[in-house]
Order: structure tokens, then sequence, then C-alpha cells
């Protein structure tokens, strides 16, 4: 009889993935349904914003708070269990002035910036009207993580977290988990 050992860490981490992700998706689907966003629905957004976030991260917290950074009350969040740090990161994603000071204050925690960073990039790829006050801010993101400002032609269209490409990402107070 073969003895079954303890499941491998990142199996663990990939169902933990799996599981928030799904979560967090069902709670934006219900505060955005219907919403618009430029030429299409803001849902359309908020995965091409997640799937951008993916090819950079595998880190649950980032992924979910990618999925709820805005019309979403931090709060409301913990109470429909939304992990401690997915929803720091959406308090910091709160925006409250002008955005290089924005895009600045983010940098200190961690996630934040990435998370924005997709954000600006999925304005910019889209031609959205509120982009262009943005730029600058998204310029210095780009450089800060040193990510590059064009627009991904990949991320055209939600890619499922199996079949999405990714790279591991090293930001300085930021645990990464690598892709498979």
């Amino acid at each position: 009889m073969r003895k079954l050992g303890r499941a491998p860490k990142l199996a663990v981490v990939e169902l933990n993935y799996g599981v928030g992700m799904a979560k967090a998706r069902r709670i934006a689907r219900a505060a955005h349904r219907g919403r618009l966003f430029g030429d299409g629905l803001f849902l359309d957004h908020l995965d091409r914003v997640e799937a951008h976030v993916g090819t950079l991260t595998r880190d649950p917290a980032i992924c979910q708070a990618a999925m709820l950074y805005t019309g979403v009350p931090p709060s409301s969040l913990a109470r429909q269990g939304i992990s401690r740090r997915a929803v720091s990161i959406v308090e910091a994603l709160q925006p409250a002035e002008y955005p290089m000071t924005f895009a600045k204050r983010i940098l200190n925690v961690p996630g934040a910036g990435i998370v924005w960073y997709a954000v600006l990039t999925d304005l910019k790829r889209t031609g959205h009207r509120d982009y262009s006050w943005r730029r600058e801010a998204h310029e210095y993101l780009a450089d800060q993580l040193s990510l590059p400002l064009g627009q991904n032609p990949e991320l055209t269209a939600p890619h499922p977290p199996e079949v999405r490409a990714c790279r591991a990402v090293t930001l300085p107070g930021l645990d990464v988990v690598p892709c498979l």
C-alpha cells in the first residue's frame, strides 16, 4: 500500500488562487453588471486588467485586487471573505489625489503598483478618454516597475488562468509565486 504524503505547497497555492479568483469574479460581476466602459462593458475591462496582472504575477492577492480595484467598498470585501492582503491593495487603489501623487503613494503597498499599471495600460490600449491626463503616471509606474510602456497585443481578450503565460516579477517586499 502506497503512503500518501502531503500535497506540494505549489498545488495548495494554485487551488487557493482558483478559489479566491472565482470569489473575486463573482463579487466584481455583481457590482458591475451592465456598467459600460468606453465601447464595451466594464467587466471586460476588469478581465483584461486581471489577465495583464496575471502575466506579471500569480500572487492570489494581487490578482484578486485587479478584479476588485474599484466599485466595491474595501470594508465589504473583508466581510465577503477576500484576503486581508487583497483588501489592503484595494484600499490603496482608492484614488484621492492627482495621478502622479497617487502613483507614487501606491508603490509603497506591495502589489498595488502592478494593478494600477495594468489599469493604465488597458486605458491606453482602448484609447479611453481618461488616459491622457494619467499618461505621466503610467510612464512613471512603468519606469519604477521596470515594465514596458507599450500596449500588449496579447491582452485584447481575457485568457483563462490555465493557458495564461506568466513571468515572475521581482519587486522589493513582494513575494511572487512563480508560474509553471
